[in-house]
């Protein structure tokens, strides 16, 4: 697989619709790699598995993160809806590199900071 057809597949498996990301890809593509993403649209099997694969990766990058760092976790018992919003945009913006909670909570962690939103969470863990 070369690069700019991985690269395609990841950001449709980030995306919030990995089918529709994956159309728009599609259109992006050179001829062969067109053809590769064309077998996952078209055939029915492949495309819920390419959908079941960004849940899963959507999934486990939340609890790596939720479950690493309590000022995470209470962040989100207290507000779940920033807490998503703030996690959907890491997961679109950041790929999927670490394999272990405490890692991929530093990388949030880290983002949230460069968001402005690092003291937020400080707070919340606190009660505030």
């Amino acid at each position: 697989m070369n690069a700019e057809l991985y690269h395609s597949l990841l950001r449709a498996l980030l995306a919030d619709d990995p089918i529709a990301a994956l159309r728009v890809e599609r259109e992006l593509l050179q001829n062969d790699d067109r053809a590769a993403v064309e077998r996952i649209l078209n055939n029915d099997r492949e495309r819920d598995g390419f959908i079941l694969s960004s849940l899963l990766v959507k999934k486990l990058r939340f609890e790596r993160v939720y479950r690493a760092d309590d000022r995470l976790a209470a962040w989100f018992d207290r507000d779940p809806a920033a807490f998503a919003a703030a996690f959907r945009e890491y997961h679109q913006s950041t790929p999927p590199v670490e394999y272990f909670g405490r890692p991929e909570a530093r990388g949030f962690i880290q983002f949230l900071s460069s968001r402005g939103l690092d003291a937020a969470v400080a707070e919340l863990a606190r009660g505030g």
